[in-house]
């Protein structure tokens, strides 16, 4: 434990819980990512949890941002150089905390923090399934992000405004209908609303003397602040994406369409293999030009070196000749290939020691002499994979790559 995360202090004060403090926090929530979250500890440490992973990515985004600009950054830039998805509603915190860096930190104001906020963040919703989108309890959020909390509560009432101007000819009681699915903050009533309905209740003697019923937990949709927020809401499939357009977020769709996208995350191999042989580098890529001073791959066995060259992996001294190809030894029990044929006929059998007994031998070993599926020699693709074709009657799925030998120094 280093001397940053214990306090010595307090452990000679006899307050050991706040000694090792730091240091218990960070196991705790670097121990297991997203825990259980059926009890109010377990809400808490994953709360703790989301908030460090999106403030810590942010304020790193920041950073970058502000050391390229030289330290004098264009702030009103950033949505057109970073983009920050919000995959799930696991990092939804991000859209408040960019609000909070933006206006505690660097002294912007709401309106132009929102307009820069809304422009950098996008959604990806992954689920259908009304329960599995988020949703925390907005006194567990009081508790331990209250400056989030201040944000969350401003940005629901701007977008009530924002949708009782657009649905101004809609019936009071479909707008209420519609505003209780499409708010941030359920169950909950902002203090304009309650102040006002308290006044029309105190008008109406009966309604005042109405026993009070408990009303439910307030909460936060976590899903709902991503839409709110983002410029883009996807789903990951086309039917997922209509899905989430008729049935998730209809309301929201019928609000901003334009929102509303698809973007499929499987990476298509085909495409993906265009796209990089149509870079102006692919050539290159395919066919880069040799180094000075490298050695070439020898020629495989059965074709001859060009004239003037010498075949490279020879042995000097008492072992051999210079230029002269060493042989690998053969297994017991191994035929050759020219023996093979001698005992089956053109294209025999080999018997060695992989045990594939009676299969066409594949390799080459006559000098001079091309593998009758190899399609072109050596020469004219050094170093690379020779594809082979199926001989006449023979089975296609049989055939085998032969690669060239690997690069040797002359040793």
């Amino acid at each position: 434990m280093s001397a940053g995360q214990f306090d010595l202090a307090a452990h000679n004060a006899s307050d050991y819980a706040t000694s090792v403090g730091p240091a218990t926090l960070a196991f705790e929530l670097c121990a297991v990512l997203y825990p259980g979250d059926g009890t109010r500890e377990g809400k808490a440490l994953r709360v703790k949890q989301q908030y460090m992973l999106c403030s810590a990515s942010l304020q790193d985004i920041l950073t970058r941002f502000a050391e390229r600009a030289g330290g004098r950054p264009n702030w009103a830039d950033l949505a057109s150089k970073v983009a920050i998805q919000m995959n799930d509603t696991h990092p939804t915190l991000a859209a408040p905390e960019l609000m909070r860096l933006l206006i505690d930190t660097h002294g912007m104001s709401y309106d132009a923090a929102w307009a820069i906020t809304s422009k950098a963040v996008a959604y990806t919703n992954h689920t259908v399934m009304p329960e599995a989108l988020e949703k925390w309890p907005l006194e567990l959020l009081e508790e331990l992000l209250p400056r989030h909390v201040e944000l969350i509560k401003q940005i629901d009432a701007r977008f009530i405004a924002t949708v009782k101007k657009q649905y101004s000819g809609m019936a009071p009681e479909a707008l209420a209908a519609t505003l209780s699915k499409m708010v941030i903050l359920e169950n909950y009533e902002h203090p304009e609303a309650a102040e006002k309905k308290a006044v029309a209740a105190a008008e109406k003697e009966e309604e005042a003397a109405a026993p009070l019923v408990s009303a439910p937990p307030a909460m936060v949709r976590m899903a709902n602040l991503c839409v709110i927020a983002g410029h883009s809401v996807n789903g990951v499939a086309a039917i997922h994406s209509e899905i989430v357009k008729a049935d998730v977020f209809n309301d929201f769709y019928k609000l901003w369409p334009h929102k509303f996208q698809n973007k499929v995350r499987v990476l298509v191999r085909e495409s993906w293999r265009r796209c990089v042989l149509s870079s102006p580098l692919a050539d290159q890529r395919r066919h880069p030009p040799p180094l000075a001073g490298a050695v070439q791959p020898r020629p495989l066995r059965g074709h001859h070196a060009a004239p003037g060259q010498r075949r490279l992996g020879g042995r000097s001294g008492p072992a051999g000749r210079p230029g002269q190809a060493r042989r690998r030894p053969r297994a017991a029990g191994a035929v050759g290939c020219r023996q093979a044929r001698q005992q089956g006929g053109p294209g025999g059998l080999h018997q060695g020691a992989d045990g594939r007994d009676g299969e066409p031998r594949r390799d080459v070993g006559h000098p001079g002499e091309a593998h009758p599926r190899v399609q072109a020699p050596a020469a004219q693709h050094p170093g690379h994979c020779l594809p082979l074709q199926a001989d006449e009657g023979h089975d296609p799925r049989t055939a085998r790559c032969l690669r060239a030998p690997r690069l040797h120094g002359g040793r």
